[in-house]
């Protein structure tokens, strides 16, 4: 089973987040990526080590990622 991985802008950003630049993602997690996000998104991946819960991806703006299995 494929997990739920929802972005949403993040306004503020906490000072012990995990940070990571959409260059440090791996390529299936940046070919999930949506190349032009809303505000919010859900996207699809196969895996679920691909992303990280509360992580925060640095792209056109600051993204927190939430997965849900």
């Amino acid at each position: 089973m494929n997990p739920t991985v929802t972005l949403e802008r993040a306004d503020r950003v906490p000072h012990d987040a995990r940070v990571r630049d959409y260059d440090e993602l791996e390529a299936d997690a940046q070919h999930a990526f949506p190349s032009t996000p809303d505000d919010a998104a859900t996207i699809n991946v196969d895996s679920t080590n691909v992303f990280e819960d509360g992580e925060i991806v640095k792209y056109t703006g600051y993204y927190r990622i939430t997965v849900a299995e």
